[in-house]
């Protein structure tokens, strides 16, 4: 992320309106239903001044609350499949906290 982005700053707000848009799809898909398509909103992308020939770089120039969100809620739900069938308790902690 660029120096110039703003912290992240969604709150309860954000995270509800997201949660409901992907439990809206999860619901579509499981019912079969083919429309299940959602816009999840613009990133726009610039190239990083680092950026080198092998290996492109690029910088977040919006986008960046979504990508943090989604980032973020993926690594836990990794965390608790891994951990599910040693630590249930665990993993049920993690799905307490999404």
């Amino acid at each position: 992320m660029p120096l110039y982005q703003r912290t992240y700053s969604w709150m309860e707000k954000q995270l509800a309106q997201l949660w409901d848009d992907i439990l809206e799809q999860a619901e579509l898909v499981e019912s079969g239903d083919k429309r299940s398509t959602h816009f999840l909103g613009s990133v726009v992308l610039a190239p990083s001044p680092q950026n080198e020939p092998t290996f492109p770089r690029w910088l977040v120039v919006d986008g960046q609350q979504r990508l943090t969100t989604l980032s973020l809620a993926l690594a836990l739900a990794a965390i608790r499949d891994h951990i599910a069938d040693s630590e249930p308790d665990e993993a049920e902690r993690v799905d307490e906290i999404t």
